[in-house]
Order: C-alpha cells, then structure tokens, then sequence
C-alpha cells in the first residue's frame, strides 16, 4: 500500500490516497514533479512529508530508469546498486567523495550535512544521471 500524503496537503482523505496511488504509479522522474505541482495548484503548498512523497516518487522512477534496484542509506552514506562505472567515470564520483565497489557494482555517496534523507538519495541518482550526459558517444 503507497504512503499516504498528510492531512495537511489534502484534507479529505480520498483525495489523499488518490494522490498517494498517483505518486506510487509515476514511472518518471517528470510524472512525480507533476503530480507533486499539481497537488500543490489545487491545494497549496506541500508540507514537508508531502514534498518528500514526491521526491521518494521522484528517486523510484530516476532510479527506475537507471536499472538501479538497491538504495539505502547507511552511516551517512547513500548506497546504490546495481550500477556499472567505467574507471572515468569513478574517478569523476570520487572527486565527490564516491566509492565504487565492482564486486558488488554498488556505489557509496556521502550524505552532505545538513541534507534530507530524499534530498542526498535524489544527488546520488543525478550524479549517476549527470555522467550519461557527458560520457562521450
């Protein structure tokens, strides 16, 4: 069953889960962002849980649309799997402070201090994603 946004985003509740099935149904990172603005025209601001409804929505697709399967966040630190890196673009993460493990084709991302749980999961995904747009054809 998909999380439910708060009361606060939607007051009655059918338009809650409405909403939390929509967010759980988004198969790209765009569709999240979406429904996540239009939630927001219909009925203002998203309270923080709501807001990280859709980032979690967001980070499913990204992560989705990158073969990635594992996410999980230990000791400060976003881990992801599985995902293959040439040594460039390994190097280009650990200048980030990434640290690639070929064994297990995961990758480890620092948490930066002050950053939400969503927030680093999603930095992770797009520093994945940044590396597609400039490997070269």
């Amino acid at each position: 069953r998909p999380p439910v946004p708060p009361e606060a985003s939607a007051p009655e509740a059918a338009v809650r889960v409405r909403s939390s099935r929509r967010l759980a149904a988004a198969v790209t990172p765009e569709m999240a962002v979406a429904i996540g603005a239009e939630i927001a025209e219909r009925h203002g601001a998203l309270p923080e849980a709501a807001s990280n409804l859709v980032g979690i929505a967001r980070a499913r697709a990204l992560a989705g649309e990158l073969g990635i399967t594992n996410v999980a966040i230990t000791r400060n630190r976003v881990a992801v799997s599985p995902v293959s890196l040439s040594s460039e673009e390994r190097g280009r993460l650990a200048s980030f402070g990434g640290v690639y493990f070929e064994k297990d084709r995961r990758l480890q991302m620092p948490v930066p201090y002050g950053e939400s749980v969503v927030g680093a999961v999603l930095g992770t995904l797009d520093a994945i994603l940044s590396l597609a747009s400039v490997s070269p054809v």
